[in-house]
């Protein structure tokens, strides 16, 4: 009825995704890209800026190559994906993930979901008066 079978899901991962997510497939387009790049660098002649085009941008992700430049790239040409995992599955994929989960609760949205209380903390304890009497008598005392 639901995909569950006495193992779990029956195809697990296709079953685990959010019915309302959808992979961007907005493509890149070059020539937006090299006429930015060409702004940016004014003293560079063409071909200098256009040999350093890469093939592949926007097939795979700036995390994958540390690349901040291909991150803001695909961002600004809508190719970036969610952030976080509640955003594409339904349910936790492993017990790592589920920790982010609860974070959709409705319950959680109001502002009083969480009661916090006054801390009356002591200023010395009875170690740090200890340390400080220590440090009185001998300036040079080792802890």
């Amino acid at each position: 009825m639901f995909g569950l079978t006495l193992t779990g899901y029956g195809n697990y991962f296709t079953e685990m995704l959010n019915d309302a997510y959808r992979e961007p497939d907005k493509l890149p387009n070059i020539k937006e890209i090299l006429e930015e790049r060409l702004r940016r660098n004014a003293t560079k002649s063409f071909n200098e800026v256009y040999n350093k085009l890469d093939p592949i941008l926007g097939t795979a992700d700036g995390f994958s190559y540390a690349s901040y430049e291909r991150m803001y790239l695909q961002k600004k040409k809508g190719l970036w994906k969610p952030v976080g995992p509640t955003n594409i599955y339904r349910i936790p994929a492993t017990e790592a993930q589920e920790i982010g989960f609860w974070t959709k609760d409705s319950l959680l949205s109001d502002a009083d979901w969480i009661k916090s209380r006054k801390n009356y903390g002591r200023r010395y304890s009875e170690i740090s008066r200890t340390i400080h009497k220590l440090r009185l008598t001998d300036p040079l005392v080792a802890l």
